[in-house]
């Protein structure tokens, strides 16, 4: 009986017998196993599904070992890895969303400062946004909203500036 449907697994890392359906796989078993029994000691006397074959394999062994194939720890590591990888990304994202409002937050306070006058004050909150900014820059927030950012303080800047030059102008 020499068997012409002989695959490599890679999951056992040997040749094994792979059948369409667990059907053959027991019919092979059923018509062969004494012949097997002959030659080499031992029969197969079950059957078992291969994930890394897509099909059937037959094996001497009777107990059904707990242990996951190869394939099987490869896909649970690539879903560990997935999610963890999405967790970070969520993350990330609620600490950039974070930060972009408590930057909001500060440029309303500019605004409010900026209308009572309060010079001093105003370049204070404003040095303290674009330290804001340089942390949004290390977290790689999308430049269209740093440039955006950056325009309102450009304004905030000039607006100090003027006010700046009347004042000494005025004394």
């Amino acid at each position: 009986m020499k068997p012409k449907n002989r695959f490599f697994c890679k999951d056992s890392g040997k040749l094994k017998l792979l059948f369409e359906s667990e059907k053959k796989a027991g019919l092979f078993i059923k018509f062969n196993s004494e012949e097997i029994e002959s030659e080499s000691g031992y029969s197969p006397i079950r059957t078992y599904f291969c994930i890394s074959c897509n099909g059937w394999h037959v094996t001497s062994k009777s107990e059904i070992a707990d242990t996951k194939s190869k394939t099987e720890q490869v896909l649970e590591s690539y879903y560990e890895e997935k999610n963890r990888k999405a967790f970070a990304r969520e993350q990330k994202i609620a600490i950039e969303e974070e930060l972009l409002a408590k930057i909001d937050n500060k440029i309303n306070e500019i605004e409010i400062t900026q209308r009572s006058g309060e010079l001093k004050d105003c370049i204070a909150q404003i040095d303290s946004v674009y330290e804001d900014l340089e942390h949004a820059k290390k977290l790689k927030i999308g430049k269209r909203k740093l440039k955006i950012i950056k325009n309102k303080l450009n304004i905030f800047l000039f607006v100090k500036e003027i006010a700046t030059t009347e004042k000494s102008e005025n004394e």
